[in-house]
């Protein structure tokens, strides 16, 4: 590879700092499609079920654009029947649990930015190493770690993210940081259309058959931030690179410092962390489509093929949970995908039957606002509480517990989901069961009331047993009860 390929030194202890570029040298052929698919689809226990998709623009064909789903723990062989220099070849970025669609999102594993900087008058004519500098610098100012690698695309550069791998639960907060990541490099012409989770991406080693010019065709890496083979090893920690990257008071900044390096220390490197949720609108929503989802494939078995007379009230509902979810560019893509997978409808009737929604999720995009009954200024996107939805969709008690709803529930259910939660919380802590510790309680309330027996004083026995005063009266109370 020309010397424009460079790699930034890595280790632990610089995972999140401004990037120290140097130069390195490496054979262009060593970052391989092998190599690009295990970066972002490297599986591990929690990730090898889902899927990804590897699609190619197929010029003077039937169908022009030609896609196909892998399992992920195949991710290898995928990549291993591919051809090199294989004209307009894509990957998909994230997993799914069947098609390329953000309902069916299983897992995110990157952050991306799409820059088409030949739109910009400044870099038209700017080599993809000329303008990567720049941009790094740009990133480095924000206080945005350096990219996991950036590929020259043909006609662009691809930066991304690796970090990992977090639950579609993570999507509104996901979204926020593609938002910020955009608008940084507005510069370099970021692609504000290429934010979804379920964006396509050149492969790396493929040809561009639209490049601009013949010897940027193929596809290939400009920037590793480590060695082929362990970028996926070296991905960000999602909750790290979020806290770095969203933007935070100044204040904040200096009042949080210290308690998130607390945070770092004390974590177990190898525990599952689910990522924090920090945009509440967002975030609700996600979890309204997510039990929507559980709520149809309960009633409507492993399909969830919604019958005539059912279909519209479930998918005007989660259509407008879609359209707080999805970038306003594939809000009608991904509703139509919802009301294929639960309806049937093509996409013509998807589009007529929830115009309201798009109408709507347009309007919002624009930046148009309405007056709500209340005399407040709000988005004009469609906005529901939990009892409404219960209420249209006729949820009974029964099926919030065996769909295991989380969002639309009752209080009873509510009051149930919180003791549980509250039972997990204090075991994650060390508590011990409320049965053990009340076992604990009694015996050590015998023992005091047999050394009070003996005349010894509550002080004493609260020194003896190395307690409180308070828990060995509380300890004898029960005991003689």
């Amino acid at each position: 590879m020309s010397a424009g390929l460079v790699k930034a030194p890595s280790s632990s202890s610089d995972t999140l700092k401004s990037p120290h570029i140097a130069p390195h040298r490496l054979d262009a052929r060593g970052f391989t499609a092998n190599h690009h698919f295990m970066a972002l689809h490297g599986a591990d226990g929690h990730h090898e079920h889902g899927v990804f998709t590897i699609a190619q623009r197929v010029l003077n064909a039937e169908k022009h654009w030609q896609e196909k789903a892998h399992q992920v723990r195949h991710v290898e062989l995928a990549a291993a029947m591919l051809e090199a220099e294989t004209p307009d070849l894509y990957v998909s970025q994230q997993s799914f649990w069947t098609w390329r669609r953000i309902a069916s999102l299983k897992h995110l594993g990157c952050l991306y930015a799409d820059l088409d900087y030949r739109k910009r008058a400044k870099w038209a004519d700017s080599r993809p190493e000329d303008v990567l500098w720049s941009a790094m610098r740009v990133l480095d100012d924000e206080n945005v770690p350096p990219p996991s690698y950036a590929l020259s695309t043909g006609n662009g550069l691809c930066l991304v993210w690796l970090h990992s791998y977090v639950p579609r639960a993570a999507l509104p907060r996901w979204s926020a940081i593609q938002k910020l990541l955009a608008n940084v490099l507005d510069a370099f012409g970021s692609d504000k259309n290429a934010l979804d989770a379920a964006r396509v991406f050149r492969v790396a080693g493929s040809r561009n058959s639209r490049a601009r010019d013949w010897h940027n065709e193929i596809v290939r890496p400009v920037y590793l931030r480590d060695s082929p083979d362990r970028l996926r090893l070296g991905a960000y920690a999602f909750d790290d690179l979020a806290d770095q990257i969203l933007p935070l008071a100044r204040a904040d900044l200096v009042s949080l410092r210290a308690e998130r390096a607390k945070r770092r220390a004390e974590r177990d490197a190898t525990a599952s962390r689910k990522p924090t949720k920090y945009l509440t609108v967002a975030s609700y929503y996600e979890s309204v489509l997510t039990d929507l989802q559980r709520l149809r494939h309960l009633r409507h078995g492993e399909d969830g093929a919604i019958p005539q007379g059912g279909r519209d009230e479930w998918l005007f509902i989660a259509s407008c949970a879609m359209a707080h979810l999805a970038p306003a560019a594939v809000v009608a893509r991904e509703i139509a995908a919802l009301a294929m997978e639960a309806a049937g409808w093509n996409e013509r009737e998807a589009h007529s039957r929830m115009s309201a929604v798009l109408r709507r999720a347009e309007a919002s995009a624009r930046g148009e606002t309405i007056i709500d009954p209340r005399g407040e200024t709000v988005d004009p996107k469609y906005r529901f509480k939990a009892g409404t939805i219960i209420e249209r969709l006729e949820i009974s008690s029964n099926e919030m517990e065996a769909a295991n709803l989380r969002v639309l529930v009752n209080q009873d259910r509510r009051r149930a989901l919180n003791t549980v939660r509250t039972r997990e919380s204090r075991h994650r802590r060390g508590s011990k069961p409320r049965s053990e510790a009340q076992a604990a309680r009694l015996a050590l309330g015998a023992r005091a009331l047999a050394l009070e027996a003996q005349g010894a004083t509550v002080s004493e026995i609260a020194q003896t047993e190395g307690v409180s005063t308070f828990q060995v009266s509380k300890a004898m109370k029960e005991a003689r009860e």
